[in-house]
């Protein structure tokens, strides 16, 4: 959990022989979410729909796709893989953290590429990178072609293929894509959350009704 984490950073830190109380927020953006002077980047509202969309997103759908074809007992079974491989994850990153905070101090192993260069070196950090990179890239064409079968599917009135809308939403996305501050996309991102949300009534109501 974030708790833990942040905890586990404090130790991390007065092993490397330095107070979390008397090390400015500024020299260590991971300072944990309960010091007095770690900076509130993100509201509780903020939090929450951040986790709503996390737990929703694609998956809202696809998941239960998912589990229909793998089976019940195999999908679980592979959820519970999955976020067992999770906490080991961030454990070992923090464990990571723990042993290069001394040397390389606070900003050098904020970030997960950061950590790789540590631990690593250049190879390991180009590594980090470039699975990002093919990660998001693979993300990013699912996203763009699940929204161009739906608009197709749902707006038959307009008689454009999905390959189609595929093309009308690459320029908004090009645009998106030049913001230096993605935050002003929040709004944007809720009205997504609520059409989830209706979505998902719409489609209880009719099985209800069925």
């Amino acid at each position: 959990s974030t708790q833990s984490t942040g905890t586990a950073v404090s130790v991390c830190m007065l092993e490397a022989g330095a107070s979390p109380a008397s090390k400015p927020a500024g020299n260590d953006p991971l300072l944990p979410l309960d010091h007095p002077e770690a900076p509130a980047s993100l509201s509780r509202f903020g939090a929450f729909l951040l986790l709503l969309k996390i737990n929703w997103g694609i998956g809202m759908m696809a998941m239960p796709f998912f589990i229909y074809k793998a089976g019940l007992w195999l999908g679980i079974c592979f959820f519970v893989l999955t976020m067992v491989l999770t906490v080991v994850s961030i454990s070992r990153l923090v464990q990571v953290r723990c042993a290069l905070l001394a040397t390389l101090g606070g900003p050098a192993t904020a970030t997960y590429t950061g950590l790789m260069r540590g631990a690593l070196g250049e190879p390991g950090e180009l590594c980090a990178l470039f699975s990002i990179f093919l990660a998001n890239y693979g993300s990013c064409v699912a996203y763009i072609k699940f929204m161009g079968d739906n608009l197709h599917n749902f707006v038959p009135a307009a008689g454009l293929s999905s390959t189609v809308w595929i093309l009308v939403l690459t320029a908004p996305f090009c645009a998106a894509s030049l913001l230096t501050d993605v935050s002003v996309l929040g709004k944007l991102s809720f009205l997504g959350i609520m059409a989830g949300e209706y979505y998902n009534s719409c489609h209880h109501s009719s099985r209800r009704r069925v």
